[in-house]
């Protein structure tokens, strides 16, 4: 598929599901050439998703959380323990200590369900890793043992 044939794609798949009154996204505009969705979630409002079609993939991005005050070390070891188990999303780390979620699907197997199996699990791992690494990081309680 041409990145052409893919934005196109891309576009009609994510304005249905802007359109589809029961559907949890939203239109969160254009960036530098990327546009997204916000998808609303339980464990936080919700998580922009960024997509940006390239040569070879599309890729999708999405922030997860800062760089965690405390036990970085932690938070981090959860981020790679879900990686394990995320694909085809996973947890990464810009060089601020940043974590954001990625993906890539290769625009040789695009179509429909590979940006649902995308979309899906950048919402999955927002909802499964989110809460333990903000009580990791964040949480200002010491744990008594």
């Amino acid at each position: 598929m041409t990145p052409e044939a893919a934005r196109v794609l891309l576009e009609k798949v994510t304005e249905e599901w802007v359109a589809d009154p029961d559907s949890d996204a939203v239109w969160a505009g254009e960036h530098e050439g990327r546009w997204g969705i916000r998808l609303r979630q339980h464990v936080r409002d919700a998580t922009t998703i960024w997509f940006d079609v390239g040569a070879l993939t599309i890729g999708l991005s999405a922030y997860l959380l800062p760089a965690p005050p405390r036990h970085a070390a932690e938070v981090y070891r959860q981020a790679l323990r879900r990686n394990l188990t995320a694909w085809p999303a996973t947890a990464a780390l810009d060089p601020e200590g940043n974590l954001s979620i990625v993906s890539r699907i290769p625009l040789t197997g695009l179509d429909r369900g590979a940006i649902d199996r995308a979309v899906g699990a950048v919402y999955e791992l927002v909802e499964l890793s989110f809460p333990a690494m903000i009580r990791a990081g964040f949480d200002s309680r010491e744990k008594s043992g």
